[in-house]
């Protein structure tokens, strides 16, 4: 029998239900016009980014789908009257507990309650996805909230799997004592391994998808104006990931988003940033996406990703599409170099431009070694989820044979071993 599993955190921008209904689900976000309205939307998940990682576990697992929910423990905890009475509602109504989690090693992270939740659960648990910001010295934990690093203790004696994102944050829990941290990368680069399998360079970078900090801040603009510099000559999407809350004067402003087709006012956005960051802005439309499954379509509709963010990137590989991740802290490296994602170095695409970074980092050697290392992850990832006692749903098979010959990766070997999986 399938289990039935509760996942926290949610991974959709709709508002959840607060009633005890039966058979019922969260609201849509309002079709209202301004940009406040939208950004409501987004109290439910933080940076949009979340919804392309968090919607993994979702997808790729396979269970009882109609007996399992998304659900939010802090407002369970606080509405049951404590960590104790959650853990006893989860107990009654699922089988396990799925923790999604990003940076959650972080000064400004807290995880109130959840170490006494877990520690009273008597169901399984799960996590995945936990990394750190950036980086941390060896042994120290000092700048880690107390009620997170309470729930680590918890999650290293009792989780059926503790998944963290590469082996810079595993080496970091393993210096300050937790050695059951699996490096599994992030679970949204398993939820599509056949379009990922799929990609190939771009034949042309007349459509870019990209995404950024959009920020206007004086410790702000460098980040915006570096990115903006590389596409000196081009004309890219850009996709917001929660920058718009931050502009004050625009946010009532009727009719500058539109909820159709999730974009928000080229002319006036565009305008806005310019007289704040000194630059004419290069992008041909705004996208801020309240569900994944639209970013995922858009992302189609251009030729390759090269971007800021890394779930911007995601999504883009997720359908097929080559991306470059810029990077400019140790998270986003961190997951580049574990996955074999084609990066580089923020400064380094300004220098070069779209032509220079393409050339360079998507070429079919780049891709065929990204892909063979992916191989070798998604492999991972499998054994790791399944050994926890779960399962994957429409689960790529990959030969036992393929994963010795993506370790030794001779040239002679790539093409071969990647046509096995490409149509």
């Amino acid at each position: 029998m399938q289990k039935r599993l509760a996942f926290f955190r949610q991974a959709q921008t709709q508002h959840t239900v607060k009633s005890a209904n039966l058979h019922s689900t969260g609201t849509l976000p309002s079709i209202g016009s301004t940009i406040s309205d939208h950004m409501s939307a987004f109290n439910s998940i933080g940076n949009s980014g979340n919804m392309i990682h968090r919607a993994a576990m979702l997808q790729a697992l396979s269970y009882d789908r109609s007996g399992s929910a998304q659900i939010n423990l802090f407002r369970v905890m606080k509405d049951l009257g404590g960590a104790k009475k959650a853990a006893e509602h989860l107990e009654r109504n699922f089988d396990g507990l799925v923790i999604t989690m990003s940076n959650i090693f972080r000064p400004d992270a807290e995880e109130p309650g959840m170490a006494e939740l877990l520690d009273n659960l008597k169901i399984p648990f799960y996590v995945v996805g936990a990394g750190i910001q950036n980086a941390m010295k060896a042994g120290d934990a000092s700048h880690i909230s107390k009620s997170v690093m309470d729930m680590m203790r918890v999650v290293e004696d009792k989780a059926s799997l503790f998944g963290v994102r590469g082996n810079v944050t595993k080496n970091w829990l393993n210096s300050i004592g937790f050695n059951k941290a699996q490096a599994i990368g992030c679970p949204s680069m398993f939820a599509y391994p056949r379009n990922i399998l799929s990609i190939k360079p771009p034949q042309t970078n007349d459509l870019i998808l990209t995404a950024g900090h959009l920020l206007t801040g004086n410790s702000q603009k460098k980040r915006a104006l570096t990115l903006i510099h590389g596409f000196r000559g081009y004309k890219p999407s850009y996709v917001f990931q929660g920058e718009p809350k931050h502009y004050t004067e625009l946010l009532d402003k009727p009719d500058l988003w539109n909820e159709a087709t999730q974009t928000i006012d080229k002319m006036e956005v565009s305008k806005y940033l310019s007289e704040r960051l000194g630059v004419e802005m290069p992008f041909r439309r705004y996208f801020s996406f309240t569900e994944s499954s639209a970013w995922r379509v858009a992302a189609a509709q251009h030729h390759l990703y090269i971007g800021d963010r890394i779930h911007g990137g995601v999504a883009a590989m997720q359908v097929g599409r080559p991306a470059i991740v810029l990077y400019s802290d140790s998270r986003v490296k961190e997951l580049t170099n574990h996955h074999g994602i084609p990066s580089c170095d923020l400064e380094e695409f300004s220098s070069l431009g779209v032509v220079g970074v393409v050339e360079k980092y998507l070429t079919k050697q780049a891709i065929e070694e990204f892909h063979l290392k992916y191989i070798s992850s998604l492999s991972n990832f499998y054994d790791a989820v399944e050994s926890s006692g779960l399962d994957i749903s429409n689960k790529l098979l990959i030969p036992s044979n393929i994963i010795d010959r993506t370790k030794k990766k001779p040239a002679s070997l790539v093409s071969s071993t990647l046509s096995l999986f490409r149509k």
